[in-house]
């Protein structure tokens, strides 16, 4: 008896996903964001301590179009969570002339001289996640697994300084979203963080989509990446922001 109601019982389990492969939602969609960089950063090495340098006013770091893509799936099963994967580009330079001696990594750029920067955090993103309320109104919660590519470099006529490095950073997950009544406009909000001590770093968005018919939609909104390191255990320290607006598609089946 026992291994009939164990047999019946993985049975039940094999099937679920057919029973319910109506309720599986999957996205997919990508579009242009447009950053602005603004903050500062500081790297000391070799006992030299770096300068508070001005992203904008001592590197003239270029607002750029970035790049990103995501897909979603959401399944019936409730043990197991939503999978939410997504990639963005944060890619920009400069060239400019020092209007002040600045030191980058043991490095001294003096005062007129022109340096060429070259700045990179790319981010690929792993979002597990549960929806407790999922209608008109839409709640996740979860764990945004998120892997930086970081790459930060100067450079003029006679000397290169570049820090970089990569690291996976666990982060907390939310979004919240509401389909407006008669209409197929919706809103939402939603981002990662994570925060300890004077450091923090954050991942947030705020948006508007409109769906044509059933599967293609387009969604616009503002978005800001703030990476904020102050730590005298840590080379590389600053308080880094990437914000500005997005434009893409999505397509959901």
């Amino acid at each position: 008896m026992k291994r009939l109601a164990a047999v019946g019982l993985l049975t039940t389990f094999l099937t679920a996903p057919a029973a319910h492969a109506g309720l599986i939602d999957f996205s997919i969609g990508g579009g242009g964001w447009d950053i602005k960089p603004t903050g500062n950063i500081s790297y000391t090495n070799g006992g030299t301590t770096g300068t508070d340098i001005d992203l904008q006013n001592d590197l003239g770091l270029k607002s750029k179009t970035q790049t990103y893509l995501w897909a979603d799936l959401e399944h019936p099963l409730p043990v197991l969570p939503n999978i939410r994967l997504g990639y963005s580009t944060l890619k920009t330079t400069g060239d400019n002339v020092v209007t002040r001696s600045i030191t980058y990594g043991g490095n001294t750029y003096t005062t007129g001289t022109r340096v060429v920067t070259d700045a990179k955090v790319n981010q690929t993103d792993l979002v597990l996640y549960y929806s407790p309320l999922n209608n008109w109104v839409k709640l996740d919660l979860g764990l945004d697994l998120k892997y930086l590519d970081m790459d930060f470099k100067l450079s003029d006529s006679s000397q290169t300084t570049q820090a970089k490095g990569s690291a996976v950073v666990p982060m907390l997950y939310g979004n919240l979203g509401f389909e407006i009544p008669a209409t197929s406009l919706s809103l939402g909000v939603s981002g990662s963080y994570i925060g300890y001590s004077k450091s923090s770093f954050s991942d947030v968005r705020a948006r508007v989509a409109y769906v044509f018919g059933d599967h293609i939609g387009i969604e616009g909104g503002y978005r800001q990446v703030q990476l904020k390191i102050d730590s005298s255990s840590i080379d590389t320290n600053g308080d880094i922001k990437f914000g500005g607006s997005y434009l893409g598609l999505f397509a959901k089946f």
